[in-house]
């Protein structure tokens, strides 16, 4: 089990009717750029902080989630 933290974002838009271009805007982000930024599979905690807020949603808690999971599976770091 990998985790993507932009695929939970992309995800959680999609449930909630958000397009990604307002959720661009609202964290002042190039809407251009954000697609890009979100097929990434890490980001800066910084910008999660932002889009955790904008969304009134902590995407950070699934990371925290996934990082037990690990830890408890394999007893080491992800690969």
């Amino acid at each position: 089990m990998k985790y993507h933290v932009g695929n939970e974002i992309t995800d959680y838009l999609k449930d909630h009717g958000i397009s990604q271009a307002w959720l661009a805007r609202k964290v002042n982000y190039d809407p251009g750029n954000f697609n890009r930024m979100l097929r990434k599979p890490s980001m800066d905690m910084e910008f999660l902080l932002k889009i955790s807020v904008s969304l009134n949603h902590n995407f950070g808690a699934k990371f925290c989630e996934y990082i037990e999971y690990v830890i408890a599976e394999t007893g080491k770091p992800a690969e």
